[in-house]
């Protein structure tokens, strides 16, 4: 199957679902029970609803969508809040811990609702057993035709039919079994990409949406990972060399940093190995093997956070020196952490149907003049999509969605891979959004600060001027930089 990792580090008012005095009971015709979920604390309520694979052959296979609902700490006041996962491939119920901590403001007065959209955590996951790939293969940029083909062979599901428009489908669908007259959308990620097209199907269902990290389809998946990347690295370099601890270790990391990089082209032409800690097994794995494209896509991982960030100058240092284990080695940690939810067949039968499908010759050789990762990710994606099958979608899909509907869009200053300029490219169509963008923070800014305010306050007025000027939103800072694998100067 798809078998690089490094690529799931960097590779969503008036009627509410109030929870009944015994923790059980119906939202419309689906029936739900308490419950507890890993790393959660407190009772949830849980349940599944069922859809057709093809929606042109309902008495086909079905499948049954995990429901976990949140619900709200006082009695509600609001419209639920139907939380999207990023990805394409992150399980909704598989990352409520992270969700909840920066929706908890909201889940004062809103039940919060995870649905794990078809293909994805318990909703019939289109996954392989990832310990069949040893570290090398982990590693190895490139797709493993063979793999994917056994992939399929494990799988109870025809991948055509997981695509947006289904999601849309299947979160339509549950929204009415509930009998809710509207919902909230908090979308991360992939998730703004799938809110977007939630509120242009169906723009009289969403009260208001909190738009976390835009993906609008103005962007092709993939495309601009590279270019986005470099801009957020470079500003990195910036910032260190304004440091002094800094820039007095790790000197003139920017000027140096391409002509490293490729000369990593003939440095490790040649079989070049290293001996790694698997972040599986904790087990001292010798002989991995590198390449210039393994490399540029682990700098890339750590980019997502600022705190990954924070280790970059420290492990560049390394590997200019020769010694590539701590970049690689943390760029896998964090790449098994993310892609502990992710569903890879799901991205590849997303991602191959609505964003390779799009690329055009002059979009393969603007790849080409890209310096940073080229074209190894789209080779590698490419090649995939020509095993795995896949459907087709509407062009209408990819149209700027034109709505009214309350809208905050959020964005990280440190964004590699969805920056700011993507919420402005969306913002465009979108006559009532807000948008702010917080300094010092990558991917999902939700997740830091006080974020979690914000939201709240925008769920519970939509239609209000919200405060950006707080100082928690405006005062942030990066993390101090390692200056050793120790961590930063005390």
């Amino acid at each position: 199957m798809l078998r690089h990792s490094l690529l799931l580090a960097g590779l969503v008012l008036l009627l509410s679902c109030a929870p009944t005095p015994t923790g059980e009971g119906n939202m419309g015709s689906i029936q739900l029970t308490e419950c507890r979920e890993p790393g959660i604390d407190g009772l949830l309520r849980c349940g599944s609803f069922e859809v057709p694979e093809n929606p042109a052959a309902p008495e086909g296979r079905r499948i049954a969508l995990k429901i976990v609902v949140a619900p709200a700490e006082r009695p509600p006041t609001g419209a639920p809040v139907f939380f999207l996962a990023g990805g394409p491939g992150q399980g909704a119920t598989e990352t409520m811990s992270l969700a909840l901590s920066f929706l908890g403001e909201a889940r004062e007065r809103h039940d919060i609702v995870f649905v794990d959209i078809r293909g994805t955590g318990g909703s019939n996951k289109l996954a392989c057993d990832p310990e069949e790939f040893k570290l090398a293969d982990r590693l190895a940029f490139a797709s493993d035709s063979e793999g994917l083909k056994k992939c399929l062979e494990t799988l109870d599901a025809d991948p055509r039919f997981y695509n947006t428009p289904q999601f849309v489908a299947d979160l339509e669908a549950v929204r009415q079994a509930m009998a809710l007259e509207q919902i909230n959308l908090y979308g991360g990620s992939y998730g703004t990409r799938l809110g977007l097209a939630y509120m242009a199907a169906h723009p009289e269902r969403i009260r208001a949406a909190v738009l976390d990290g835009l993906a609008p389809y103005a962007m092709k998946m993939f495309l601009t990972f590279g270019s986005d990347g470099k801009v957020t690295l470079d500003r990195l370099f910036a910032d260190c060399d304004a440091d002094q601890a800094c820039s007095e270790a790790f000197p003139n990391l920017a000027p140096r940093f391409l002509p490293w990089l490729n000369s990593l082209d003939a440095t490790l032409a040649e079989p070049t190995t290293i001996t790694l800690t698997d972040p599986r097994t904790s087990e001292q794995v010798p002989d991995v093997p590198l390449d210039r494209a393994a490399i540029a896509s682990a700098i890339r991982g750590l980019l997502y956070s600022v705190s990954g960030a924070s280790l970059l100058p420290h492990a560049l240092h390394a590997a200019m020196e020769g010694d590539y284990r701590p970049l690689v080695g943390q760029a896998l940690l964090l790449g098994e952490h993310a892609g502990d939810a992710m569903a890879t067949g799901l991205t590849l039968a997303t991602t191959c149907a609505e964003d390779i499908a799009r690329l055009t010759t002059e979009d393969l050789e603007q790849l080409r003049q890209e310096p940073f990762l080229g074209t190894s990710l789209v080779d590698m994606i490419t090649e995939s999509c020509e095993v795995w099958p896949h459907g087709t979608v509407p062009s209408s899909l990819f149209e700027p969605v034109v709505s009214d509907i309350p809208v905050l869009l959020l964005s990280g200053a440190e964004d590699p891979v969805t920056p700011e300029r993507w919420a402005t490219v969306a913002a465009s169509t979108l006559t009532n959004a807000t948008v702010v963008t917080l300094p010092a923070q990558g991917h999902i800014a939700a997740a830091r600060s006080c974020a979690d305010e914000l939201i709240d306050e925008f769920f519970t007025e939509p239609g209000a001027e919200q405060r950006t000027d707080r100082g928690c939103l405006t005062d942030l800072a990066r993390p101090p930089f390692f200056i050793s694998a120790t961590g930063p100067l005390p």
